[in-house]
């Protein structure tokens, strides 16, 4: 059987991520810097990605998208832009958690990796995963302190990865002490590569969904809902 052809979008930080891989074949992969702007890129990345790739729009099978967390505006952008390839294919979209991605690209191979997005507010988008990519610790929006204290209950050792290991590392410190290393900043971008290998992973489980059922996750309210809540 043909391996499928694989768009991976990503919008969910600030920069834009497009792959197009056929199963496990990278074809082409490119990644975009421009703070939130997701939406001056990601069609030109998409063509450009075809392009090289030697690939029409029409072979695409699954489309893969990170559905968060992540920015408010960024995720609308991509979840949007799946939904309208996929509908005008007829095909299946596999909704990629950010953390994960955030995971799976930094992740040693041993222990416990945790992705952690400065949320503001004094929260953190946060997500542990064995090494088999199993939750460890279910992804949600934690005080920094609460997911370090869960954090001690996972397997050594431990390695955080983003935003939020920064903005909070002298919490995790004096609660984890020695116990923890960060990823290189490096790592912290979400690789569309690893957009597609997840989505792939969804694909061949029977996770993929019909287009109409996408919906974003941010697992909280923005800022304009919950000033219109509190009103």
């Amino acid at each position: 059987m043909k391996e499928p052809l694989i768009l991976a979008l990503d919008t969910s930080q600030t920069t834009t991520g497009v792959a197009l891989c056929r199963g496990g074949e990278v074809l082409s992969s490119s990644v975009a810097t421009g703070g939130s702007k997701h939406s001056e890129s990601l069609f030109s990345q998409i063509e450009g990605a075809l392009k090289e790739g030697g690939a029409a729009r029409e072979e695409i099978r699954l489309v893969a998208v990170t559905r968060g967390p992540g920015s408010f505006t960024g995720l609308r952008v991509g979840i949007a832009t799946a939904k309208g390839i996929a509908f005008g294919l007829g095909v299946e979209v596999a909704p990629v958690s950010t953390l994960k991605a955030l995971a799976l690209g930094a992740f040693a191979g041993e222990g416990t990796v945790a992705a952690l997005v400065d949320a503001k507010k004094g929260q953190v988008y946060a997500a542990a995963y064995s090494k088999d990519m199993g939750e460890a610790i279910v992804e949600g929006a934690y005080a920094p302190e609460e997911f370090a204290r869960l954090l001690k209950g996972c397997e050594k050792p431990l390695l955080l990865a983003g935003s939020g290991a920064k903005a909070y590392s002298e919490v995790f410190r004096e609660i984890l002490g020695d116990g923890f290393s960060v990823a290189p900043e490096k790592d912290w971008a979400i690789d569309p590569l690893k957009v597609a290998a997840l989505g792939l992973r969804a694909f061949k489980r029977g996770e993929a969904v019909e287009p109409a059922l996408l919906a974003p996750v941010y697992h909280r309210l923005s800022e304009a809902e919950e000033n219109k809540k509190k009103g």
